[in-house]
């Protein structure tokens, strides 16, 4: 399983009380960051959306059905990067993106995305309307990667682990592999499940730092 560095004799499993502590000042942080962070960039929403609808009419949000904490599904929004009905036109790939597609690795030059799309993705922007989802207590600013069904089905017996925790935004596999490590590879699920054994105000702290780093940078966009 990845180490992450640092934190290796830091984390472990919280106690009851520090869990409770530690959880409830998460999700304070999380509804006040949030409720801040949609307040002060809905400017930046209405933008976004009258651009993403200029290009081809379709819908502004992309809705996706996720396994969340405790096995609950909830949606998750995203602006919209790709065409129309994309999942269903893997026929624009060539041979070997469907096998990097098929593999859970993050495909260069995805013929399915947009022109608008390709901003959005490479300055991040698309994924702010994740902040609904984090106001709403469906997820938390940091934490595993959120998974669909057929993605939390490949963590076999792990899979109670992980969906013990809320998904996140950022996190581990984010500022560690986000466009070197296939979300599908067991290095990945190693970063997932490590989060969850390591979880605590140190280790998120770092992962938030990171994440500037890399927004920043444009590190893994694409």
């Amino acid at each position: 399983m990845y180490n992450s560095g640092c934190f290796e004799q830091s984390g472990g499993v919280l106690n009851p009380f520090r869990k409770h502590v530690y959880h409830g000042m998460k999700r304070c942080f999380d509804l006040i960051t949030s409720a801040v962070l949609l307040l002060f960039l809905s400017p930046l929403f209405g933008v976004t959306a009258l651009a993403v609808k200029a290009e081809d009419g379709g819908s502004v949000l992309h809705r996706r059905k996720c396994v969340g904490i405790d096995n609950k599904t909830y949606i998750m929004y995203k602006f919209r990067t790709m065409i129309a009905d994309a999942d269903n036109r893997l026929d624009l790939f060539s041979e070997e993106q469907l096998i990097q597609y098929m593999q859970g690795v993050k495909i260069e030059n995805d013929p399915r995305i947009t022109k608008i799309g390709r901003i959005l993705r490479s300055t991040s922007i698309d994924e702010l309307p994740q902040l609904l989802t984090v106001f709403k207590s469906d997820m938390s600013l940091i934490g595993p990667r959120p998974v669909i069904e057929r993605e939390a089905e490949t963590y076999g017996s792990q899979r109670k682990k992980l969906l013990s925790c809320k998904p996140g935004i950022t996190g581990l596999w984010q500022v560690k592999g986000r466009g070197t490590i296939p979300y599908l590879s067991e290095e990945a699920r190693g970063l997932q499940l490590e989060y969850v054994e390591r979880q605590g105000f140190l280790l998120d702290l770092f992962i938030l730092f990171e994440t500037v780093k890399i927004v920043l940078s444009r590190k893994g966009a694409r």
